[in-house]
């Protein structure tokens, strides 16, 4: 296999694929685990899986209520926080569902990147496989609303039941007598979740969440492939790398064909969400780290419904007075 590797035998008979004779000849430990196709990411796990070391990890201890649900500080904690959240920063949270059978079933994973207009930063990180879809929305909630983010949900199969779980949440904490400085509190009260709307769609509907699909996961992996390529993702989760080395192409078809893609397509949701509805207006990582307390300034005057009120009479009236109205212009006026 080393004397194929260098060229010094030819690829055996019938083989006129690399990606085959990585199948039948593997010659690293990753060949060897794929059992077919293609590599689709070209990254590497670092050979240190301790090179981002998390500054804090949380383990959720769920009770029957989930809002009485408790993050214990805890060495092998679920919940990775690679980085507190900062007030003028963005945030988009991914989450990818799951039943919560254990074994070697799939994992819930939450994924939560602070954006910029050239970045995506990893800052949280949580999979379990035995947790349900109740305590799961509650921490969705709760992670949310600690970092402020954006969230995207896959709504297939247990996401559908995510979504309802989410509302109802929501109307809980409404009713309830909770500090107006929590932030579950502040999240329920500004919600921010993806809204999708097909490329080809003329109309102004929109669906909530995500719903996947082989042509949209197609999309999602190819969307996310363009970002790593670009060096625009900064990923510090090691478990995440691993997946992303054995997503392969195999007959068109782009996924985990030997083991699991759930942290790959939580990351994958935040890169879609990322792209279609903040990168545009996000400021560029350098100029974000030289005027964070700026940013966190405009983000907080953003978010006071007395401020935004009076920002959008002024903002309406001056681009009255720029722009008057067309029967206040001189008649056959053509040039302004």
């Amino acid at each position: 296999r080393k004397q194929l590797k260098e060229g010094v035998m030819k690829i055996p008979g019938g083989m006129t694929r690399e990606d085959v004779m990585n199948e039948k000849y593997p010659y690293t430990e990753m060949e060897a685990f794929r059992l077919s196709g293609r590599t689709f990411f070209n990254v590497a796990a670092p050979a240190n899986e301790h090179v981002w070391t998390p500054m804090l990890r949380l383990e959720p201890v769920y009770t029957h209520e989930a809002e009485d649900t408790v993050l214990h500080p805890h060495v092998g904690g679920k919940i990775k926080i690679w980085e507190e959240p900062e007030a003028g920063a963005t945030y988009i949270l991914g989450c990818d569902p799951a039943y919560g059978s254990g074994g070697e079933a799939d994992s819930a994973v939450i994924e939560i990147y602070k954006v910029f207009k050239d970045k995506a930063i990893q800052v949280c990180e949580y999979a379990d496989n035995l947790v349900d879809a109740y305590h799961l929305t509650w921490l969705i909630l709760v992670l949310a609303g600690k970092y402020d983010a954006s969230i995207i949900v896959e709504v297939n199969a247990v996401g559908k039941v995510v979504l309802g779980q989410i509302d109802f949440f929501r109307q809980i904490i409404k009713n309830k007598e909770y500090s107006k400085e929590n932030d579950i509190y502040l999240y329920a009260k500004r919600l921010k979740e993806y809204l999708y709307r097909r490329v080809d769609s003329l109309a102004g509907g929109a669906a909530r969440q995500w719903i996947t699909t082989p042509e949209t996961k197609d999309e999602l992996m190819r969307l996310l492939h363009g970002s790593l390529m670009n060096g625009e993702m900064v990923i510090k989760s090691y478990e995440l790398y691993r997946e992303l080395e054995k997503i392969t192409v195999k007959d068109g078809s782009i996924g985990a064909h030997s083991g699991h893609d759930d942290r790959v397509l939580a990351t994958a949701f935040c890169v879609e969400h990322w792209t279609k509805h903040f990168r545009a207006r996000l400021p560029l990582h350098e100029e974000y780290e030289n005027k964070k307390e700026e940013y966190a300034k405009i983000k907080t005057e953003g978010e006071d419904p007395h401020k935004m009120f009076s920002k959008s009479i002024m903002e309406r009236e001056l681009y009255n007075l720029n722009n008057p109205p067309a029967q206040a212009r001189k008649k056959y006026n053509f040039i302004h």
